[in-house]
C-alpha cells in the first residue's frame, strides 16, 4: 500500500480491507502493519469535502460519494480496531461530518451504502 493509491475503483478496496477484517477476526494471520498503512492510504486519499470518492479523491481535487465516504469509514474503523492509534484518527471524524451531509441513499448505490452501514455496525 506505500504509494499505492485507490486507483481505478476504490469499493474494490473497500471489499478487500473486509475480507482481511474478516480473515484476521477467523484466526488468518494478518501483517500487523498493513493495518496502519490502510489507515495512511485512507487519510491519503480523502477529499476536500472530508469524504472519499472512488478514483484518488486526494490527488485529483474529487468530490466524494456516499458509498465510499462509508467504505473510507469502515476502513478507518477496521483500521484502528487492528492497530490502536495512540490518538484518534482525524479523518474519521472529517469522514463522518461528510458522509452526514450526503443524501444520495435509494440511488443505483443503495445496496452498497446499506452493506457498509451494516459492517460499520
Amino acid at each position: 500500500l506505500d504509494g499505492v493509491s485507490v486507483g481505478g475503483d476504490g469499493s474494490n478496496a473497500h471489499f478487500a480491507i473486509a475480507a482481511l477484517h474478516a480473515a484476521q477476526t477467523a484466526g488468518a494471520e494478518v501483517d500487523k502493519k498493513l493495518w496502519g498503512k490502510v489507515r495512511d492510504l485512507y487519510v491519503r486519499e480523502q477529499t476536500r469535502d472530508g469524504g472519499w470518492s472512488y478514483t484518488d479523491g486526494g490527488a485529483l481535487g474529487r468530490s466524494s460519494s456516499e458509498n465510499m465516504t462509508a467504505a473510507g469509514l469502515l476502513a478507518l474503523t477496521l483500521a484502528d480496531k487492528h492497530d490502536k492509534p495512540a490518538e484518534p484518527t482525524p479523518a474519521f471524524a472529517k469522514g463522518m461530518a461528510a458522509f452526514l451531509r450526503t443524501k444520495e441513499l435509494g440511488g443505483k448505490n443503495e445496496g452498497c451504502v446499506l452493506f457498509t452501514h451494516a459492517e460499520l455496525g
